[in-house]
């Protein structure tokens, strides 16, 4: 936001990194910053460092979702293939940590709409 809607004389981050109490951080995940800073006083202020995280692998999915399993459900809450197929679909889908959690919460939330007490893997029949 700060670099796609510049409406005043000298933009945002112009203006933050005059000041040398102030740090911009950025995360993004579409966007090319360095590309869209395209104002010649925003360059030459603003210097960044590009950082990119590889994605989750399925065991690294895995190992985040057995921590958050432990700190949100109770012992037994899951069957032994829940967290492994969790992690493998989401590893298949860019290793995104985010659809991992999301896809282990909607399977809770079936499960207690259905009252079970054990989130298992079921298979669709058609």
């Amino acid at each position: 936001m700060l670099v796609k809607n510049r409406k005043d004389e000298y933009s945002l981050i112009y203006k933050f990194t005059r000041d040398p109490n102030i740090c911009l951080i950025g995360i993004i995940k579409k966007y090319d910053i360095p590309a869209l800073i395209t104002d010649a006083r925003d360059q030459s202020s603003y210097n960044y460092v590009d950082v990119t995280f590889p994605t989750y692998n399925a065991t690294q999915l895995r190992d985040i979702l057995e921590y958050r399993v432990e700190q949100a459900f109770y012992p037994n809450a899951l069957s032994d293939v829940v967290i492994p197929l969790c992690a493998s679909l989401a590893a298949q889908r860019n290793g995104d940590a985010r659809y991992v959690l999301d896809l282990l919460s909607t399977a809770a939330d079936l499960c207690e709409e259905e009252d079970r007490t054990t989130v298992i893997r079921r298979c669709k029949t058609r």
